[in-house]
């Protein structure tokens, strides 16, 4: 969260931008003018990532987290911390997403600002022809589907 918080406090200084940590309790954290924290329904943070100017992760362990695929149909683009399941992600894909070269602040807000600048519409529509062509739930469901009735039929 350290992270997060610094890239946050960057972001307000340099543009203005304030940023939102959705699922975090209210007082959990120091107030500051750069964050604000909130706990919100799902459909409210569909919507904060329609308006979004971009999601950070800054995670140093994930899977696949669902809030990636959440902005890709946003149309909300992303940028992370080179995660191993992400990088592998982003290499499947074709760079679907925005990966800092290293954990640090500097190549992290790099990331971040280069999203803010080039505004990469191939990017965010790559990933969103991916998030609908194969994480939509009816063809997982699908995918689930046919692979067990392949390991029942064995």
């Amino acid at each position: 969260h350290q992270l997060f918080r610094k890239l946050a406090e960057a972001a307000y200084r340099d543009y203005g931008i304030k940023s939102l940590a959705l699922g975090i309790p209210e007082g959990r954290y120091e107030k500051t003018k750069w964050i604000e924290y909130k706990r919100v329904k799902w459909a409210e943070v569909i919507a904060y990532l329609k308006s979004a100017y971009l999601l950070v992760i800054t995670s140093k362990i994930e899977g696949l987290p669902s809030v990636l695929l959440e902005a890709w149909a946003c149309r909300c683009p992303v940028v992370s911390t080179p995660i191993p399941s992400l990088l592998k992600l982003n290499e499947l894909y074709e760079n679907v997403l925005q990966i800092a070269d290293s954990f640090s602040f500097d190549d992290v807000y790099c990331s971040v600002l280069k999203v803010l600048e080039e505004k990469p519409r191939q990017m965010i529509e790559k990933a969103l022809k991916v998030v609908r062509e194969k994480f939509d739930a009816r063809i997982v469901s699908q995918r689930y589907r046919e692979l067990y009735e392949k390991l029942l039929n064995k």
